[in-house]
């Protein structure tokens, strides 16, 4: 009915800015972290995945993309997210058991 989409909308906005006050509180700790190569590389792919699926969102808004071409940038919107989503729950897991990878 729609209703999942205009929550999903809604969360966007709030979920890009808490992703920029994440990735700049937290850098300054997973710049150099050595023997935590794993944890490093899942929090940089997560802050980077944010990146194509906010410019996704925003190209989309605008009349440059063909309907053929929305569709493609849609499956990017998709898959930068569920990279994010993995790299986060990777993350999040080393984070929270502070194990040395």
């Amino acid at each position: 009915s729609g209703y999942l989409l205009i929550i999903h909308v809604g969360l966007g906005g709030t979920f890009i800015g808490a992703m920029t006050v994440f990735s700049v509180t937290w850098a300054s700790d997973h710049w150099d972290l050595p023997g935590r190569w794993v944890r490093k590389a899942a929090f940089w792919l997560m802050v980077i995945a944010v990146i194509p699926m906010t410019l996704a969102v925003l190209l989309n808004m605008f009349p440059l993309f063909g309907t053929e071409w929305q569709d493609y940038v849609v499956e990017i919107h998709r898959y930068s997210g569920l990279t994010c989503t993995i790299c986060g729950l990777i993350w999040g897991y080393l984070a929270v058991r502070r194990v040395n990878m």
